[in-house]
C-alpha cells in the first residue's frame, strides 16, 4: 500500500528530529590523553579517548589530562576520578585541576569551585570524606556552596581546607576587622576573603576592632557598595588586643573587599592576609588540619592549611599532545 504525500512529509521529518536529537545526545564534548592506561566508563583505554556527556574517567598510576571543546583544560591526578560535563567537572576521589579562562567549575562534594580572573589555575583535593582542600596556583579562585552562596575567595597563592559536611542551619562565624563604610559597617574575613555588611545591636561599639563575629547569614541585600552578604550578628568577642591597624580599617572601607590578598605563613600554617592583617594562628585544629583562623560560612567550615597540603597531586607529563578543540 502506498503512502500518501502528508504521510510520507510527516514521517521524514519525524526521522529527521530523530537523528539530530540522536546525534546531539552522543556529541563529543572534549577529549582525554595519558600516558599509560587509565578507565573510561569503566574500561581500560590507552592514549586518548573522545569525551561525551558524562563521561567517568578514573587514572591509575598516570595522570590524564583532559582537553574540553569550550577551552577549559582539567588534569586528573594519579588515583583519582572524575564526571565530565560540559560546563563542570564532579570530582569524586584524589584531586583535580582546572586550568581556564572559560565559565568552567570543578564540583566537589557540595562545593563549586571556579575562576575568578583570567588564567586562573585551581587545585582541588578531596582529602577525607568530609574535607576539600583548594589551592589558587595561578589568579584567584572563588569558591560557593551548593545553594551559590559565596564560601571564600582564594587569592592566587593560597590554599583553605573545608569541611562541608557541617549543618547549612548552624551560625555563621567570622573574624576580621571591622570598619565604618558608606554609613554601614563590614568586615572582610581574614580565612576567606570574603567582605560582609554587618548588623546587629551594639555593631557601632566595635568598629575598627579585631573581633570575631558570630551570627547568621542574611538573605537580604546589603546596601554597602561592593559588598554581596550580610550577617545579623548575635555576638561580637574581641580576638588579641582587640584592635586593628588604621591601614587596614581604611583598605576595608575603601575596597569593600580587600585585595591585598595573598597568603601570609602564620606559625606553620597558611592564611589570608586580607585588608594589610594576615590571621594570627591560635594552634587551633579542624579535622587534623593545623590551622589560622577558622570561619563558618553556609554550613561550611573553612580554614587556613599547611602549605605543604596545597602541593599534593601527582601529575605526569602525557606521551600524546592533548589536541586544542574549538565548537
Amino acid at each position: 500500500m502506498y503512502l500518501n504525500l502528508k504521510t510520507r512529509v510527516s514521517l521524514s521529518l519525524v526521522l529527521a528530529v530523530s537523528v539530530t536529537g540522536l546525534t546531539a545526545s552522543s556529541a563529543s564534548i572534549g577529549v582525554a590523553t595519558a600516558n599509560g592506561n587509565f578507565q573510561v566508563n569503566s574500561s581500560q583505554v590507552r592514549g586518548s579517548s573522545t569525551l561525551m556527556e558524562g563521561t567517568v574517567i578514573e587514572t591509575g598510576g598516570a595522570s590524564s589530562q583532559v582537553q574540553m571543546n569550550n577551552g577549559a583544560h582539567v588534569r586528573v591526578a594519579a588515583g583519582s576520578r572524575v564526571k565530565i560535563y560540559e560546563g563542570r567537572v564532579i570530582l569524586e576521589k584524589g584531586v583535580g585541576e582546572l586550568d581556564s579562562s572559560t565559565a568552567y567549575q570543578v564540583e566537589a562534594h557540595s562545593l563549586r569551585i571556579s575562576n575568578a580572573g583570567p588564567d586562573t589555575v585551581a587545585r582541588v583535593w578531596i582529602s577525607s570524606p568530609n574535607r576539600v582542600i583548594v589551592s589558587a596556583l595561578k589568579g584567584p579562585v572563588r569558591v560557593t556552596n551548593a545553594a551559590g552562596f559565596l564560601v571564600a575567595n582564594i587569592a592566587a597563592g593560597g590554599a583553605l581546607s573545608f569541611d562541608p559536611a557541617v549543618s547549612a542551619t548552624g551560625p555563621t562565624k567570622v573574624t576580621g576587622c571591622l570598619a565604618s563604610k558608606d554609613d554601614k559597617f563590614v568586615v572582610t574575613a581574614e580565612s576567606t576573603n570574603v567582605t560582609w555588611e554587618v548588623r546587629g545591636a551594639g555593631v557601632e561599639k566595635e568598629v575598627g576592632k579585631h573581633v570575631e563575629i558570630t551570627g547568621a547569614s542574611d538573605s537580604g541585600s546589603p546596601t554597602s557598595k561592593g559588598v554581596l552578604q550580610v550577617i545579623n550578628a548575635s555576638a561580637f568577642k574581641r580576638v588579641g588586643n582587640g584592635g586593628c591597624s588604621s591601614k587596614a580599617a581604611a583598605a576595608i572601607a575603601a575596597g569593600g573587599m580587600a585585595t591585598a590578598g595573598g597568603t601570609a605563613a602564620a606559625a606553620g600554617g597558611t592564611a589570608a592576609a586580607v585588608g594589610g592583617v594576615a590571621a594570627a594562628a591560635a594552634g587551633a585544629t579542624v579535622a587534623g588540619v593545623t590551622v589560622a583562623t577558622v570561619a563558618v560560612v553556609g554550613g561550611v567550615v573553612v580554614a587556613g592549611t599547611a602549605a605543604g597540603l596545597a602541593a599534593t597531586g601527582t601529575f605526569t607529563p602525557s606521551a600524546t599532545p592533548v589536541p586544542k578543540t574549538s565548537r
